[in-house]
């Protein structure tokens, strides 16, 4: 009796795992034959992280501004560390601290560099004022670094610091995130024929811009390499930040991560990479960020440098010559900023503070008077608001060429900055600017395709 309820026992088990098995195979081949393959940023990013691991001394957090705006291999060639650019997407402070932890597991680290870039820890002051750590849209980055992690406690507390009912099918199967190409047959056999590529099986990534305008691959480290240079003077503006800017989640963050590395001796600099001014201009009251910023830094007594502030001189980088869009820099320009990143980073903090301008409002004023570009609040209004570093002293002429047309006109040399241009129209706004005291003849341009 006992052998036969053994035996009943251990039939159940092999059915059991016979399911396990089976269903797991059926979950792979959904994933495979659903998740794209087209821009697969953490997943290439995570295989050549965990190919290093163990040899890492120096992590960098942050967003896509990170993995695109520094070389960790320049780094690597003037210094006995090793570098590793753990970077990703739209990368949220509660991601950053799960992925600190992740390289804290299997490295001995000696120091963290922190990015903050602005758009991934304020609150959204122009929807609902709220820091949507579970919002599904924005969890979808952070399932994409999950899914790519080895199993570990510290995965399942990454999972659950993200998780709410409403994500838990796209959190335990990445293929439910797919389901709008559920029929789709040309997107199935697009993402299969890639996933057959050489490129896909051996983790390595480059995309050329349909426009023709460069390229973008993945290098070592973590690193993204471009050779796209800037184009464009146009921005959507994507906030506009209050006192206190920073969400209520991401300040409790910044603040684990900050706790975390000091408990386990770990040095952190804190850091924003340089942005184009237009960037920063429209998103107005960029200082009331970066007085947050510096006051949780003093608070922790670690360092934290805004290169958005540096003096001219020190960092020639704010030409479209280093940028391949608003907040990225291109392979040029990543050269530029590594070798003056290293630069600060490994000098003393009182002496770097000659580099920077103390707030980016004492950087406008200190600054030539200048255009950076056009922005905008609703595409659908076609109002347009010119972008410059003086409130006073400029005037503006704004001559709009369609592209099927003649030029004309919008506005005569006027103090105002704000105009409307057709919904249906397109082609190129040239904004002609001046001292309000200085002839017509003085006048300089800058040229902006809408």
């Amino acid at each position: 009796m006992n052998i036969q309820k053994s035996m009943i026992f251990v039939k159940c088990i092999f059915k059991l795992v016979v399911f396990a098995l089976g269903f797991q195979l059926v979950v792979s081949g959904l994933n495979y034959i659903y998740v794209d393959a087209e821009h697969p940023w953490y997943r290439v990013m995570w295989h050549h992280y965990y190919e290093d691991e163990g040899k890492i001394d120096c992590i960098i957090l942050g967003s896509s501004h990170v993995y695109c705006d520094i070389d960790p291999s320049l780094l690597n060639s003037t210094s006995d560390d090793y570098w590793f650019n753990l970077a990703s997407p739209s990368q949220r402070l509660v991601d950053s601290y799960y992925l600190l932890k992740e390289a804290d597991r299997g490295n001995e680290l000696s120091h963290i560099y922190l990015e903050l870039y602005y758009d991934c820890s304020a609150k959204d002051s122009l929807k609902d004022n709220i820091d949507p750590i579970k919002d599904q849209s924005i969890c979808d980055r952070s399932w994409q670094n999950i899914d790519f992690m080895k199993n570990s406690i510290n995965k399942v507390q990454y999972m659950l610091s993200v998780f709410n009912k409403d994500n838990t099918v796209s959190m335990l199967f990445p293929f439910c995130r797919y389901r709008m190409k559920l029929g789709d047959w040309d997107y199935i056999k697009q993402n299969l024929q890639a996933k057959e590529k050489k490129e896909y099986q051996s983790y390595e990534y480059r995309y050329h811009f349909e426009d023709g305008n460069g390229y973008l691959e993945y290098r070592r480290q973590g690193y993204f390499y471009s050779t796209r240079e800037f184009w464009g003077h146009l921005y959507e503006q994507s906030k506009v930040l209050e006192e206190d800017p920073i969400g209520y989640v991401s300040e409790k963050y910044l603040r684990k991560i900050i706790s975390y590395c000091q408990k386990r001796n770990i040095a952190i600099t804190l850091f924003v990479s340089p942005m184009n001014d237009l960037q920063l201009v429209s998103t107005k009251n960029y200082d009331h960020f970066i007085q947050e910023v510096n006051d949780i830094a003093a608070e922790y007594k670690v360092d934290f440098y805004d290169f958005n502030l540096v003096r001219e001189g020190y960092l020639p980088i704010h030409s479209k010559d280093f940028f391949y869009d608003m907040g990225h820099l291109n392979g040029a320009g990543a050269n530029l900023f590594t070798s003056f990143f290293q630069q600060i980073v490994s000098g003393n903090a009182a002496d770097n503070q000659k580099c920077f301008y103390s707030s980016y409002e004492e950087k406008m004023q200190e600054t030539p008077a200048t255009v950076y570009g056009l922005y905008y609040q609703d595409a659908e209004d076609r109002m347009f608001y010119i972008a410059s570093n003086r409130d006073e002293e400029l005037e503006y002429k704004v001559v709009v060429t369609p592209a099927a047309g003649e030029p004309y006109i919008v506005q005569d040399f006027s103090t105002n900055k704000i105009f409307s241009l057709p919904l249906s129209e397109n082609g190129v706004c040239s904004v002609f600017y001046k001292k309000c005291n200085e002839s017509d003849d003085a006048a300089r341009v800058c040229e902006i395709g809408f």
